[in-house]
């Protein structure tokens, strides 16, 4: 199946969901699929992420297969999401908001935001305040690693702070792009 028409079905499945669910605010693409072209191929064990806005925090909606695609919807409130400047800062919601992936916004308060990141995303100092956000995930999360567990819980609980070194790469794009080309 191609990402637009993934991407399709997940639109259809959030206007289904805020019609019969009022708390829901808004909604974007979260995810890989934010970045991938829309004739692109969407892999069979891919999932399309959706992200739920709501006033406060609902039920956790997860995973699950509609109309054959799998989506996988999570929610945060307007105060976890912020305002353009704390989404320009953090490793997590910037990337979503660089480009268009907002999905419903009756308020318009995800297109205003979406208007300052898309402007400022490749700027060095938003760009350096992701990196430490992600450093300090990264530093956090060693940091409360607990030795006096079994080695299978504290190999996993090291995998996931380590991993996100390798996050920084897509963080520092937006600059080192910049840079080589100018």
């Amino acid at each position: 199946m191609r990402v637009d028409a993934a991407r399709a079905v997940a639109v259809g499945w959030v206007r289904e969901r805020m019609r019969a669910d009022p708390s829901v605010e808004g909604a974007l693409f979260s995810g890989s699929t934010v970045g991938l072209p829309g004739d692109a191929v969407l892999p069979a064990s891919s999932d399309v992420d959706v992200l739920l806005v709501r006033g406060s925090p609902g039920p956790k909606v997860g995973k699950f297969v509609h109309r054959g695609v799998l989506l996988e919807v999570s929610t945060v409130t307007w105060g976890q999401v912020g305002g353009p400047e704390d989404v320009l800062g953090s490793w997590v919601f910037a990337p979503m908001f660089r480009t268009d992936a907002v999905i419903a916004d009756p308020s318009g308060r995800l297109a205003a935001v979406r208007r300052r990141v898309a402007a400022g995303y490749a700027d060095p100092v938003w760009v350096r305040r992701r990196c430490v956000g992600v450093r300090r995930r990264v530093e956090d999360g060693l940091r409360v690693l607990d030795v006096g567990g079994s080695l299978a819980d504290q190999v996993l609980a090291w995998v996931f702070p380590t991993s996100l070194v390798a996050v920084w790469p897509a963080v520092v794009d937006a600059v080192v792009g910049r840079v080589v080309a100018g």
